[in-house]
């Protein structure tokens, strides 16, 4: 009995899979996807050689782009296996990072969502390396901001080193910082500042870092380590305000009153 049992797990765990992460993560060897001509081209920017993958792509029109099997394109599955050189050699090839993939997301994504348990930043490096910016804008949205989405804080700190503007800010004005601190990523945000992210500067273009700060004030326990990083940090970016106008929110009276009631000052 508990080996049939053990046997019916066995047959369903590929589907579970499935249904969990959109692909077969039991297998993401290039040969489970493709074949012909991409899987060539695959081999070859495994190995770096971009002017076979750029003479294959120049005389088989629309294969860098072309789906395999379960919607997977190249770029796509060198992101999720995390083939730095892969990538990278793709990239310059001319693959597109922001190739959405239905209902799955794209190897931008994929780079970072797929690899945040364990904080690799080969496919970030990949991207990177190949021409992607660290600023990059996915639908208006930050490629850094997906980071601290999915808490990949390896990989921020290395699109940070390498190209990334600690000050960057959505369309709708929102900052790094802001977006960290939005998400209760506070010792983040600590770190954030300590790489140099000037809330004096973004507040002027419609950051709402402070504001998001503040808010979270009127509502966080008193004398909790939270409620300590959230001062510590209100004090850290008040510094970097010099404009009276804009050292107050809608929320600053009354955080200001939570304070003074919990510590007396």
């Amino acid at each position: 009995m508990r080996w049939q049992i053990a046997r019916r797990w066995l047959v369903l765990l590929p589907a579970l899979i499935y249904l969990r992460t959109g692909y077969s993560a039991m297998v993401l060897e290039p040969d489970s996807y493709f074949s012909g001509i991409p899987l060539t081209i695959y081999r070859s920017a495994q190995s770096g050689n971009l002017a076979s993958v750029q003479q294959l792509v120049n005389t088989n029109t629309g294969m860098l782009e072309a789906a395999g099997k379960q919607e997977m394109n190249l770029l796509a599955l060198a992101c999720m296996r995390g083939d730095t050189t892969a990538i990278a050699t793709l990239m310059r090839a001319g693959a597109n990072p922001d190739h959405v993939i239905s209902g799955a997301g794209s190897p931008a994504t994929f780079a970072i969502d797929r690899h945040a348990q364990t904080q690799s930043v080969a496919a970030i490096a990949g991207l990177i390396s190949g021409g992607f910016s660290p600023d990059a804008l996915l639908d208006g949205k930050p490629w850094m901001f997906y980071m601290v989405d999915h808490k990949h804080w390896t990989g921020l700190q290395f699109a940070l080193k390498h190209g990334g503007h600690v000050n960057l800010q959505a369309r709708w004005g929102q900052s790094l910082l802001g977006y960290a601190i939005e998400r209760s990523e506070l010792d983040e945000a600590g770190t954030l500042l300590d790489l140099g992210a000037d809330v004096g500067v973004t507040i002027k273009s419609g950051d709402d870092a402070l504001e998001s700060l503040e808010f979270a004030i009127t509502s966080a326990r008193p004398a909790t380590p939270a409620w300590n990083k959230m001062l510590t940090l209100r004090q850290r970016m008040l510094a970097q305000i010099s404009e009276p106008a804009l050292r107050t929110t809608p929320f600053t009276q009354k955080a200001e009153g939570r304070i003074q009631a919990a510590t007396g000052h």
